[in-house]
């Protein structure tokens, strides 16, 4: 319970329409990037900077705004 309870304050609810509405794909895009800890957020997000290309990061973005939609 303790572990849920940490994971729900680190880890964003994708799918609430608050979160999608606050964050630019361009932000979403720099913590795909630069990781959590990169902009000042929790280490638990890693950077995936060098490993994923243009596409796959734009392909991620677009998976993040998917949640969204699959919620309704």
């Amino acid at each position: 319970k303790e572990l849920e309870s940490e994971l729900a304050r680190i880890i964003p609810d994708f799918s609430d329409p608050k979160f999608q509405s606050s964050r630019s794909d361009e932000e979403l895009r720099e913590v795909i990037l630069k990781g959590g800890a990169g902009i000042g957020k929790s280490e638990a997000m890693p950077p995936w900077e060098g490993v994923l290309d243009e596409e796959q990061t734009k392909s991620m973005v677009k998976l993040l705004r998917g949640f969204e939609r699959a919620k309704k």
